[in-house]
Order: structure tokens, then C-alpha cells, then sequence
């Protein structure tokens, strides 16, 4: 049978999600072989400079916070350690050494970067004439208030996303899919899940990549109320973040087996 329900009132979560999570909108196009085959093609969102993708010549990269980019959501931080060592892993494996920057530093220089750009918005000497300011014109006066000397700075946020049914019980999104637990129900629609999404920025503080990946998702059928409910194993599942972590990172790196 089809199964259709709004999502029930779980307040801090759900009125979050409606909520723009993304200060940037990207546009664009670890698990093991027994159970994922190899992938050919990924398809996912993206964003990539052209002629900026990683080369052999990048060894150094600093770890931004994670959500630094975006609004985070209440509920949604309970990997937040394994997705950081998973994201040092993943670039420890390509020859990238890495080192992630303490969250009271960056609020502390990216405090001062705002103080800068209002400075030099007020005196003319910036091209942004508005008052909104955007990451994208922060993240230079950012990395040259921290000092450091990495080749590239790596941004990793957890967003909510659409993901679809596409038959049975089979989510597709940013480039990963997976099954719901619930047994004897043909599901339709879209539901959401939670991404990865990955912001390169070179040491000039422009941002060269953003990309989408797939980790898990956030909801679960509660058959005797017929609602959904937030999952109990929320992120638990370390070979679906893994997953998801590379495909955010392609195609700056050619990640074509995650």
C-alpha cells in the first residue's frame, strides 16, 4: 500500500527544516564491494571551479568547524565527531595531511572578518554595497585572520535534504541510496535525509568546490501511529557516512569507488 503522512510536530527539528540550512546553493549535476558495487557515475549536486580540481601537488588542508556554513539543525550533531575523523581519514588515505581548527577560533576570526568587511563596506572600499554579507566575501578576511598556511580549506556541513522513493521501499538522493526498515509497505513521494555538504575554499579564501553527499536518513516509520518519527539509530551507521563523505568530495577528487 501507499504510505503518506506529513511529518508530525517534532518541534525543534521539523521547524527547522523549514528553515534554509545553506548560505551557498551548489548546482550541478568506504562501503564495502560485497554490498555496494562499484559506481561508474555519480549523481549528485555540485559545484567546481573549472581547472581547480585536486592535484598531486596539494598536501596540507585545515578542517573548518563543521557547520559553519549553515544554520545548524537541533538533532542532527550526533556524528559530529565520527563525520570529522571520517573526514580526516578520507583525506589522510589521498596523501592530504589535516588538522581541524578549534570552533572558538573561527567564531573568534570570523567576528573580526565581519568587523572588516562593515569597515570596508562604509568606506566604499568594498564592491558589496548591500548589508547582507556572504561567506564567500567573509572566508578571505576569515582564513587571513586565522593565519594559516594550509592549500586548502575544507568547510563540512550536515544539511537536510529531499530525498525520493523510487519504488518499493528505496530512497534516492545525492547520489546514494537506501532502505527504509519498515517491512510489508510500498512507499511513495519524498521524505527527508540528511548530507553532507562539502565547501573547499583555496588559500586565497575563494571557494573552488561545494558538493552534495548522501548519508542517511533522518526519519523512520512508526507503523502503529502512522507517522514518521526521528530514527533511533540517527548516523550510527559508519559505512553509509563514509559513503556519503566521499561522494560530497566528488568530483574535486575522483571518488568513483566510494
Amino acid at each position: 500500500m501507499s504510505f503518506r503522512r506529513s511529518l508530525p510536530f517534532m518541534a525543534p527539528l521539523v521547524a527547522a527544516l523549514l528553515v534554509s540550512t545553506m548560505l551557498l546553493a551548489c548546482a550541478g549535476g568506504g562501503s564495502s564491494d560485497e554490498k555496494k558495487p562499484r559506481r561508474y557515475k555519480i549523481d549528485h549536486e555540485y559545484e567546481l571551479v573549472p581547472g581547480k580540481a585536486h592535484h598531486p601537488g596539494i598536501e596540507r588542508a585545515l578542517i573548518l568547524p563543521l557547520n559553519a556554513a549553515v544554520t545548524p539543525i537541533q538533532g542532527l550533531d550526533v556524528a559530529n565527531d565520527d563525520l570529522l575523523r571520517i573526514i580526516e581519514g578520507f583525506l589522510s588515505a589521498r596523501g592530504v595531511e589535516s588538522t581541524t581548527l578549534h570552533p572558538r577560533e573561527y567564531s573568534r576570526a570570523s567576528s573580526e572578518a565581519v568587523r572588516e568587511l562593515r569597515k570596508k563596506m562604509m568606506s566604499g572600499e568594498s564592491s558589496r554595497v548591500s548589508g547582507s554579507m556572504k561567506l564567500d566575501d567573509l572566508m578571505p578576511l576569515i582564513l587571513e585572520e586565522i593565519g594559516a598556511e594550509a592549500e586548502i580549506y575544507v568547510l563540512p556541513n550536515v544539511v537536510v535534504r529531499r530525498a525520493e522513493y523510487t519504488g518499493g521501499r528505496t530512497l534516492k538522493w545525492d547520489g546514494v541510496r537506501r532502505r527504509e526498515r519498515a517491512i510489508g509497505l510500498t512507499m511513495s513521494g519524498t521524505t527527508r535525509a540528511g548530507s553532507m555538504l562539502t565547501m573547499i575554499f583555496d588559500a586565497s579564501g575563494k571557494r573552488v568546490f561545494s558538493g552534495y553527499g548522501g548519508l542517511d536518513a533522518v526519519f523512520q516509520i512508526d507503523r502503529k501511529n502512522a507517522q514518521y518519527v526521528v530514527r533511533d539509530d540517527l548516523f550510527e551507521d559508519l559505512e553509509n557516512l563514509e559513503e556519503g563523505v566521499c561522494i560530497s568530495f566528488h568530483p574535486y577528487w575522483n571518488t568513483v569507488d566510494c
